[in-house]
């Protein structure tokens, strides 16, 4: 991708429009199709892409297209659907994509983002924003279109401001970057490539309500379809707002086809369609006309005119086209002065003080005088920009175009930090200098004292290794109490044997998955006497990902196994413990009752009130933990709230399980074991010995988990 916006020559844009228009096959057109509005707190909820993307891809079926939908995407939603647009493209004539929601430009590249997305550092952007090149790469058809109506005041940028070296106003107003279109493709953008759209409060953006307007009208060649929308957003916004397009088509294809044939130049009307159809088409073709006539008209490009002229020859805006053409010729002509046409071009970019300061500092590392670096562009500024343009061999007008503000300020970046880097280096000798004469003032301080501090010394560490170790008793009391109201407390089982699985006769019906049933001799091991609370996953992650996350007491779910591992990482490098998922021998183990253990169908007896609250008494949803009595073992809800990851990985029977309590690391491990019931289980599926399995990356709102610890013998 370019750094900078290379405009559209109207010379192209003539050229093109004398290709044909080529039907394209209704089974050979593909389009994803992507409006996301409901942002996180870092992003302002838009109105309209919703709205937006479900209109364009309604109109786009009735197109003929298949149509890859996305609404509200978050980052892993949004890469989904590329890949699933990427399997669709086959042998796809025409790819189309059509994105509305916010968008931004971070160092000349265009990124698209999802719901989720929040920006403290650059790195986020390559991590969770989706790159517009990652959506250009799929589209392998013979003709691209790409639609962005993403041009909108953007705030995502301002915790990205200060990694980026950048003001927060310069990255938020930008809009989108100019992007060279590859072979065969068009990319239509809401707005010029540096400017915002107009925000108003309707159901549909100003974009997409002309671009819905004029998409499905028959005959329109793509090029003139965009120009209609063009001028339709130029006098729906006041002049507002100005689409912007660049293509490199070789061949301009239509969306929509006829209604009904033309007549041909040598058949007369009232012969090919009849009078009425003669007349008809005659009143659209002007329309057609009179809207393109309207798109150019106040064009300051001279080959926007003869695009007119070559289109419609013999058009009723004939004569003021050639007019229009013949002025504009003259205002091109080289001699005048190309400087009033470059101070034109710097002005259109908006440049903020600190951009131009850097460019100035860009200069000055170049070499080239300019005085001190302040940020106002005078005489001194504009003779050293006309130097540095001469030594590149280009035109040394004194005023910068895009590319130049771009390379100065790269530039200017780099000595800035150069000269921030040699201040704190400065800062940095005299601290030291300032640090030795007060080791040498402290040293002699030092030896002066010295004998009385050897005769302290020994009362002074005595006092202080006292002082020390009552506080981490304190402390660790303090900690312990903490993580007690969160829901940590640890309950000691004494190992034992017992059978595991079901025993025919015993319970109800016995699954394949249950059977043999085993002896297994389990060791002391420790277990939660609740299930991971929200409030202890939150302390610990930063956040619940939880689906009933207004109940801090309440089990933690929604998070996969594989969360569960990153969990007990940092919750064993905070508390120095060793916590662990129990094994599934453990599970059902405690949940029996341990040494005490019974032939129970439930955790807590054989009365299916027993087992806690579930899916015929929970009211939809977990409820804290701990409200209903605890098993033999004080262990609360082993059934009814939450089903409870273990360590196992997944297989169809107990044929070849462990049998002195480990965990079953053999078999299908991308499946792993949970066990207990849940809030949304009816009773007959609560039995202990039943076991699930679910994909250890997948996330479910009814499994949780539940602590382990080792012990001693």
């Amino acid at each position: 991708m370019p750094e900078g916006w290379k405009w559209l020559t109207a010379a192209v844009l003539t050229a093109l429009l004398l290709v044909p228009a080529a039907s394209v096959p209704a089974a050979e057109r593909v389009a994803l199709v992507v409006g996301n509005a409901d942002y996180n707190e870092t992003a302002a909820r838009l109105r309209s892409p919703v709205n937006d993307a479900t209109a364009i891809a309604a109109a786009l079926r009735r197109l003929g297209f298949r149509v890859i939908e996305g609404k509200n995407l978050d980052d892993d939603g949004f890469y989904n659907k590329i890949g699933a647009f990427d399997d669709a493209m086959g042998s796809a004539k025409v790819a189309l994509f059509f994105y509305a929601g916010h968008g931004l430009q971070v160092e000349g590249r265009n990124y698209l983002a999802p719901v989720d997305l929040k920006l403290e550092r650059k790195q986020d952007l390559r991590h969770h924003a989706i790159d517009l090149d990652s959506v250009l790469e799929v589209m392998r058809s013979e003709t691209k279109l790409v639609i962005l109506d993403a041009c909108r005041n953007n705030p995502l940028a301002g915790g990205l401001a200060s990694s980026l070296g950048r003001s927060r106003e310069t990255l938020e107003s930008r809009g989108l970057a100019w992007v060279n279109s590859t072979s065969d493709m068009l990319i239509a953008y809401a707005a010029a490539p540096g400017k915002t759209a107009v925000d108003v409060e309707e159901d549909h953006s100003p974009y997409t309500a002309a671009l819905l307007e004029h998409l499905e009208t028959p005959g329109l060649s793509v090029i003139e379809l965009f120009a209609h929308v063009s001028a339709s957003v130029i006098k729906r916004t006041g002049e507002r707002q100005r689409p912007w397009r660049n293509h490199s088509l070789s061949t301009i294809i239509g969306l929509a086809s006829e209604s009904s044939p033309e007549p041909t130049a040598a058949a007369p009307a009232h012969v090919a369609v009849g009078e009425a159809a003669a007349q008809r088409l005659a009143a659209e073709r002007l329309a057609t006309e009179r809207l393109f006539w309207e798109s150019v008209k106040d064009s300051t490009n001279s080959t926007d005119l003869r695009a007119y002229l070559e289109r419609f020859p013999g058009g009723t805006y004939e004569v003021l086209a050639r007019n229009r053409l013949q002025a504009l010729q003259l205002a091109e002509a080289p001699t005048i002065a190309p400087e009033r046409d470059a101070a034109s071009l710097e002005a259109e970019l908006e440049l903020s003080r600190p951009e131009r300061r850097l460019i100035q500092l860009g200069l000055l590392a170049a070499g080239f005088d300019l005085g001190k670096a302040d940020g106002f562009i005078g005489d001194r500024s504009r003779a050293a920009l006309r130097q540095w343009q001469a030594s590149r061999n280009e035109e040394n007008t004194g005023y910068l175009d895009l590319k130049a503000a771009e390379l100065l300020m790269a530039a200017g970046e780099k000595e800035a930090a150069r000269q921030a880097a040699a201040e704190v280096e400065r800062l940095k000798r005299e601290q030291e200098a300032r640090d030795q004469m007060r080791r040498e003032a402290e040293e002699r301080a030092r030896r002066e004292a010295e004998a009385e501090r050897r005769r302290r010394q020994i009362e002074a560490r005595e006092k202080a290794r006292q002082e020390a170790e009552i506080r981490r008793l304190a402390e660790d009391r303090r900690r312990r109490q903490e993580w007690e109201k969160l829901g940590l407390v640890m309950v000691r089982v004494d190992g034992g044997s017992f059978t595991m699985g079901c025993r025919n006769g015993r319970d109800d019906a016995c699954d394949s998955t249950e059977l043999p049933a085993h002896r297994v001799q389990v060791t002391n091991f420790e277990i939660g006497k609740y299930e991971v609370t929200q409030a202890l996953w939150k302390k610990v992650m930063g956040g619940s990902p939880s689906r009933f996350g207004d109940c801090p007491m309440c089990p933690v779910e929604q998070a996969s196994w594989d969360d569960v591992q990153q969990f007990l990482l940092r919750l064993n490098a905070r508390t120095g413990g060793r916590y662990r998922l129990p094994t599934e021998a453990e599970w059902e183990y405690a949940a029996r009752g341990g040494r005490q253990s019974r032939s129970y169908r439930y955790a807590g007896g054989n009365d299916p009130g027993s087992v806690g609250w579930h899916g015929n008494n929970s009211g939809g949803r977990t409820y804290p933990v701990g409200r209903r009595s605890g098993n033999e073992l004080g262990l609360h809800d082993m059934t009814g709230n939450v089903l409870e990851w273990t360590q196992d990985c997944w297989n169809d029977s107990y044929l070849g399980a462990p049998d002195d309590g480990r965990a079953w690391e053999q078999g299908n491990c991308s499946r792993r074991v949970a066990r207990g019931g849940s809030w949304a289980f009816k009773t007959g599926f609560l039995r202990t010995a039943l076991r699930y399995w679910f994909p250890a990356q997948k996330r479910f709102d009814d499994v949780g988990l539940r602590l382990a610890r080792t012990l001693g013998p």
